[in-house]
């Protein structure tokens, strides 16, 4: 893996094919693709992003995804850059009416990642090529500069968006048990799961063995294997396309579990007997 860090702008490449990305995001993200594609999972769903789109990713969301390099072999790359809450306090500090948007759109953007193609960003982007050719590091100022003109474009492209990157709220309480139907496949911390969820750690731990009756590392494997079997042998998906959606990071370890836990081989050609 390459990567450049420049204030708030990056360049990223992969070395490797089939890069996983498995992410709790702390700060508001944009990707654009410059080579290669991003495969998305949730919920049991693939959604493919190709060379051109920008993604954007908010804030205290789950990602997993695999980076992939281009269909005629080139390896992927992409552009991230930061909206820090540091850096959007700045803009108000600097504008106090920043967050205001002239969009009379009611609509909520609940999306985990939204993602978009667009002739404004691509132009933004190509303006970005003469520093990631050469190499050169963006200066601190103009990398700044850049982040507030994509900031100012990302309105244009989703309309009323500016509501929710202005939103620096925790999380609230939510209810357990739905939280975790829709999480389990996310291989990210128990601080962080509880943080999600509105709780501090203990207190999710207390409400999770009232719901489930399973301390959270067992039940949360029990649903990754079960929903693992069901795509396997259910919908005729190999192990090897299927073990990054469920929550593990490596096939051969899921190998292991899944055949320990069930018995048998996830590469069984039907359940046996």
């Amino acid at each position: 893996m390459a990567t450049t860090e420049q204030a708030q702008v990056f360049f990223y490449c992969t070395e490797q094919n089939n890069s996983p990305i498995e992410s709790f995001m702390v700060e508001h993200k944009i990707w654009h693709i410059q080579k290669g594609f991003i495969l998305f999972y949730e919920n049991g769903k693939t959604y493919r992003a190709d060379a051109g789109q920008t993604i954007l990713l908010r804030r205290n969301q789950l990602v997993k995804a695999s980076l992939m390099d281009s269909e005629n072999g080139g390896k992927f790359e992409m552009v991230k850059i930061l909206l820090t809450r540091d850096f959007l306090t700045s803009l108000l500090l600097e504008d106090p009416n920043a967050a205001a948007t002239n969009s009379d759109t009611s609509k909520e953007y609940k999306e985990r990642f939204l993602i978009a193609k667009n002739d404004l960003m691509s132009g933004f982007f190509e303006s970005l090529k003469p520093y990631i050719n050469s190499g050169q590091n963006i200066p601190g100022q103009l990398s700044t500069n850049k982040t507030k003109e994509i900031f100012l474009l990302l309105e244009i492209l989703w309309p009323g968006i500016k509501k929710s990157l202005f939103d620096f709220t925790e999380p609230v309480k939510l209810e357990l048990g739905e939280f975790m139907s829709k999480n389990y496949i996310y291989n990210i911390t128990l601080e962080r799961i509880a943080y999600l969820s509105g709780r501090s750690l203990a207190t999710f731990k207390r409400d999770f063995k009232k719901i489930f009756n399973l301390p959270p590392h067992k039940w949360l494997m029990k649903e990754r294997l079960e929903e693992a079997r069901r795509l396997i042998f259910d919908e005729k998906q190999p192990p090897s396309s299927i073990y990054l959606q469920v929550g593990f990071t490596n096939l051969s370890h899921f190998s292991t579990v899944f055949k320990k836990y069930y018995g048998f081989n996830a590469s069984s050609e039907k359940i046996p007997m």
